[in-house]
């Protein structure tokens, strides 16, 4: 009698939790869309195919042949549920949890109206992150990582570093310039490339040698800095 009563307990249970994870996900995702702001669109820059590809391999991905869908539902509920992607069925790599938490950065700081509290914040999060998985290829979500982010000094874009930094264009930069851009947008004042830069050297090397990246000839050759770049 205990037996069949802790049974059926367990079967409810379980029923419930399954219940609560298909009807949840969707409704927090359309509670979390209103505080995402307005602007909710890819960035229109587009980078070359060697930016795109050095900037995933820092990231972290490890084989460029290997693809999976990602699914933003187990990232925040730990559970495994589909996301309905677009018609042309969007794939990707295991990176793209660290990238599309980068581009929901974006999307954050986009936003018209941030929300007033803890719970409209992370449904806001969840939000960005099942619409960018949904509605976004690889290369828009590259185009708004590097295009819309800061690099210090009031910088919002890869370009616009590499001309101030190297006077170049981010397609010609070479990798030790490229990786150094890229830790850059992470943290702008602690790996500055006028003030810290030999902060931003270790760093890198320590970063693409855990990735094991082969790093390819070339130096930094940082333009020279203004007399005032480093006064507090």
């Amino acid at each position: 009698m205990l037996i069949r009563a802790l049974l059926k307990l367990t079967f409810c249970l379980f029923c419930l939790a399954l219940i609560v994870a298909l009807v949840m996900p969707p409704a927090l995702y359309q509670y979390g869309k209103q505080y995402l702001g307005d602007d909710i669109t890819p960035a229109h820059v587009v980078y070359s195919d060697n930016v795109n590809e050095k900037f995933l391999l820092w990231l972290g991905a490890n084989n460029a042949t290997e693809y999976r869908r990602f699914n933003p539902y187990s990232a925040v509920f730990a559970v495994v549920l589909d996301v309905r992607v677009t018609a042309d069925s969007r794939y990707y790599r295991a990176v793209d949890l660290h990238l599309i938490s980068l581009v929901n950065r974006v999307l954050s700081l986009r936003a018209e109206a941030s929300a007033s509290n803890q719970i409209q914040w992370l449904s806001a999060n969840f939000a960005g992150i099942v619409h960018i998985s949904r509605n976004y290829t690889k290369s828009e979500m590259i185009s708004t990582a590097l295009g819309e982010t800061h690099y210090g000094r009031a910088l919002i874009d890869l370009d616009s570093a590499a001309q101030l930094y190297f006077g170049l264009p981010s397609s010609e930069l070479n990798d030790s310039q490229l990786y150094s851009l890229f830790l850059l947008s992470f943290a702008p004042n602690t790996y500055d490339l006028w003030c810290n830069a030999e902060k931003n050297t270790v760093k890198n090397k320590e970063w693409v040698e855990a990735r094991n990246i082969a790093v390819g000839d070339g130096a930094l050759n940082i333009a020279p800095a203004p007399a005032d770049a480093c006064d507090v």
